[in-house]
């Protein structure tokens, strides 16, 4: 449940998703393969490196995922941290604070079961690694960015855009469809890449 004020307005919107479309999260697409895709994903994180004023989080489908990611994130000089559901309240607690000022936190490498237990909102770049495994989930990993949503009143943050970046891949090419009509219910623009990766998609089936 989300409360804004818009136009000295008071706007009640009760799903996440919808909560992200009304505070005008940019959504992105990275179209790659499963042999290149941790090194798009080295590429982005290193691109906000010295440019973000919130969070990142990079968001993976199970727990030997997040692993293997952390590892390679670590080697490549990446400071990131891991969350899941199977860890100790107190850890999760640290990892609360640690999101306070949150422009000069680690990177977050995390799945979406520890969502409900984190209580952060200063995530600015959301990259979804694996696909949200429904509309509910992607939604709540949104909500995480809801301090840079642009119908909030924070005038530090006002002209930090809050990003979401949807991977792509052999794995997932068919939710392409999906995320294309998503993208239009939304109006926000719809990379060419895309759309020939739908279409595709469609055709294979």
């Amino acid at each position: 449940m989300k409360t804004f004020m818009n136009n000295q307005s008071l706007l009640y919107i009760s799903h996440p998703l919808e909560a992200s479309v009304f505070g005008k999260v940019q959504h992105h697409t990275i179209i790659t393969s499963n042999t290149s895709s941790y090194n798009s994903l080295l590429s982005l994180i290193q691109h906000y490196e010295d440019v973000r004023a919130g969070g990142v989080a990079v968001y993976v489908k199970d727990i030997s995922t997040l692993t293997s990611l952390a590892q390679a994130l670590t080697a490549s000089s990446i400071h990131c941290i891991t969350a899941h559901a199977c860890m100790e309240d107190a850890e999760i607690q640290q990892i609360h604070e640690l999101f306070t000022d949150a422009s000069n936190s680690p990177v977050l490498v995390l799945t979406d079961d520890v969502i409900p237990y984190l209580d952060i909102d200063s995530i600015q770049i959301t990259i979804h690694y694996n696909f949200p495994p429904n509309k509910h989930d992607f939604g709540l990993r949104l909500s995480l960015m809801s301090s840079f949503y642009h119908s909030t009143v924070d005038k530090d943050k006002k002209n930090a855009e809050c990003c979401s970046y949807m991977f792509f891949s052999e794995d997932n090419a068919a939710r392409s469809v999906g995320f294309v009509k998503f993208l239009n219910r939304i109006k926000q623009p719809i990379p060419v890449i895309l759309k020939k990766l739908a279409v595709q998609s469609i055709e294979v089936v």
